[in-house]
């Protein structure tokens, strides 16, 4: 934290600001006193690895892998736009900042466009089927 006096304006300001500093800020000064809220949010995800296109035989396992920038960021998974959920046919993985989406007993069917989702940005891959 650091504070500046420059004639009549007063001004702090907080480095490295972490999302559990967020809250009430006062300025008091004799008989005046100020207040604000201090609001923080996360930047948004980022994939540091991201999919990459993948071969693999009919009725193998594929594993579409990426990673993000933060262990608890959310990300949903598509299929030609349409959401995939956890299924007998469908793995969703998290693992620290990676993840994964498994697919089970390819068919020539799965040979499609998946897409990882993490708001702001995405990452896509197409999966062949031979």
């Amino acid at each position: 934290v650091k504070t500046r006096v420059a004639g009549r304006v007063h001004a702090l300001t907080v480095r490295d600001v972490k999302l559990s500093e967020a809250g009430e800020v006062k300025l008091t000064a004799k008989d005046f006193q100020t207040q604000a809220q201090l609001i923080v949010r996360e930047p948004p995800v980022e994939f540091t690895k991201p999919l990459e296109d993948q071969t693999v035989e009919e009725e193998a396992t594929a594993t579409l892998e990426c990673e993000v920038s933060r262990e608890n960021a959310e990300v949903r998974w598509f299929r030609e736009g349409q959401e995939i959920r956890k299924t007998k046919k469908y793995d969703l993985i998290v693992d620290g900042r990676k993840r994964a989406l498994v697919i089970h007993g390819c068919s020539p069917e799965d040979a499609k466009m998946y897409t990882c989702d993490a708001k702001e940005f995405k990452t896509s891959c197409f999966l062949e089927v031979t």
